[in-house]
């Protein structure tokens, strides 16, 4: 009685390999284009949590809050309160100077350093998301 050794040859090993990398190359792009939509739809949910606190502030008060932290308190009981919102990532900031491209209105924006030409802002009190410039 022979014995025989079952075991793959290299060409089966390396067409397994070939797939895997084919598919990785198909995973990995779509993966990280998921990941950067899902930051930029946190971005957007935490802008959304600022106007909607400046709303409030404007309905009770009169006015719009020009800075952090938004509260909003009737009859000692508060309704609103929206702390600085900040993250490792992204820096959020009420633009109280009537900006341009929310002109008459006010506008709520993120971005990620000073100066960065990628940024996120909503106008108050529409509520219309805009991309500043071309974001990763």
């Amino acid at each position: 009685m022979s014995k025989t050794k079952k075991a793959f040859t290299l060409i089966e090993l390396i067409i397994v390999v070939v797939i895997i990398g084919i598919l990785a190359l198909v995973a990995i792009p779509r993966y990280l284009s998921n990941i950067a939509k899902s930051q930029r739809n946190a971005v957007f949910a935490n802008i959304d949590a600022i106007r909607r606190a400046q709303l409030s502030y404007y309905a009770v008060y009169g006015t719009y809050k020009g800075s952090f932290p938004i509260n909003v308190t009737i009859d000692g009981e508060t309704i609103v309160d929206l702390a600085n919102l900040s993250d490792s990532n992204w820096r959020y900031v009420w633009d109280d100077t009537t900006a341009s491209y929310c002109a008459p209105d006010y506008a709520v924006r993120a971005y990620k350093q000073p100066g960065d030409s990628c940024y996120y802002y909503v106008c108050i009190p529409t509520g219309n998301p805009y991309e500043g410039n071309t974001c990763p």
